[in-house]
């Protein structure tokens, strides 16, 4: 990283203008009264913040990537040469690199030892790098992601040679232990020192081959890796290799050909979705407060007007389809039926019987006796 110091726009908002925001996105309920009322409030309050944004001019301290220029220059051409020969070796060898990252003190023990881990998956431990697959020498393009390691910046990096054969036929992980506490950090798989060819000590730019790497692999009870194998007994490393070139050239000539083509036609908006573009904001908010107090870089300004170009946008501009108040309040009315219209299965109708007010309800047995007669 480059620490380098530069007059750069910061962007100072209001506190009570963002709490604000964030207390109605918190309080009102958008999925139960989504109205014409309620978002406008919203709307109105998200422009205020950004309309009371105070842009500031400063000097600052900032840290950067170097270039990939930069990186070449850092490891210099020896290292250059050393590294690139090293890979066309290995692509000659019909492996497939990937690398990972460590403390460069324990790069050795890794070397002598095997790379551990607590599942039987390169892919979540180790990144693998692009290969020529036989078509050349190789020729490293990513110096500058090697000084600057994706995972902690870590300075020491494992470079594991994973045969063709372990995509399709054969295991790469050695189970050696079975402690039952995985969950815990165990780490019961390892890659065997056979597989690893060397270490990179990013700080002191040098390569260190491992003594114990051997092209030639004993296979018997690995256990085949959980994120690159296929098995497919159609296939040998000749054909893999011839496989990955014709990928390798379709994907090239895809980059080259592909046109991002923009609709002219706006998108439809689906009104019912407009509370959950509203809920989108609530990160939006609320990790610019958190992230961020008081003052933003240009970089996250950027960020926030970028997702505020999607959901907001979108929100603003269903305001005028969305229902007042006045009109939810009337949809969700429920329409009484009166009793007089509600007929019985014998067709009668309550209105129609007319009570005599000079009964005597009490008077059972006159009532009775007359039922007796009819």
């Amino acid at each position: 990283m480059i620490k380098y110091e530069a007059l750069v726009n910061n962007y100072y908002y209001n506190n009570e203008d963002i709490d604000k925001v964030i207390k109605l996105l918190k309080d009102t309920n958008y999925y139960e009264s989504c109205t014409r009322e309620n978002v406008s409030v919203l709307v109105e309050s998200v422009n205020k913040f950004l309309n009371d944004i105070k842009i500031k001019r400063e000097k600052t301290v900032l840290e950067r990537h170097e270039t990939e220029e930069e990186a070449r220059a850092y490891f210099g051409e020896d290292f250059i040469d050393k590294f690139d020969k090293l890979l066309t070796e290995l692509d000659k060898q019909q492996t497939i690199v990937a690398l990972h990252g460590t403390y460069p003190d324990k790069c050795p023990k890794i070397c002598e030892e095997g790379l551990k881990y607590l599942y039987p998956s390169i892919s979540s431990t180790a990144v693998s790098q692009s290969m020529a697959y036989g078509a050349g020498e190789m020729h490293y393009d990513k110096y500058e992601e090697l000084l600057n390691w994706r995972h902690r910046n870590y300075k020491g990096l494992i470079m594991i040679a994973i045969p063709y054969e372990c995509y399709y036929n054969e295991g790469l992980w050695n189970h050696y232990q079975e402690t039952g506490y995985v969950m815990y950090g165990a780490q019961d798989y390892k890659i065997n020192p056979d597989f690893i060819a060397c270490y990179v000590d990013v700080d002191e730019k040098k390569i260190i081959i491992n003594l114990k790497y051997n092209r030639n692999h004993d296979y018997t009870g690995l256990v085949e890796d959980t994120s690159i194998y296929r098995e497919n007994k159609e296939l040998d490393n000749d054909k893999v290799s011839r496989i990955m070139r014709e990928n390798l050239k379709k994907f090239k000539s895809s980059r080259v050909s592909t046109v991002e083509r923009k609709g002219k036609s706006e998108e439809k908006i689906d009104i019912k979705k407009i509370p959950e573009y509203i809920e989108h904001l609530n990160y939006t908010f609320n990790s610019i407060k958190l992230g961020y107090p008081d003052v933003m870089s240009e970089e996250r300004y950027k960020e926030l007007l970028s997702d505020l170009s999607n959901d907001f946008a979108t929100v603003t501009k269903a305001l005028p389809l969305l229902e007042t108040e006045k009109e939810l309040k009337k949809s969700k009315e429920v329409v009484s039926v009166p009793i007089s219209t509600i007929q019985n299965t014998d067709d009668f109708v309550l209105d129609d019987f007319v009570f005599d007010d000079d009964i005597e309800w009490n008077d059972i047995s006159l009532t009775q006796e007359e039922g007796k007669k009819l």
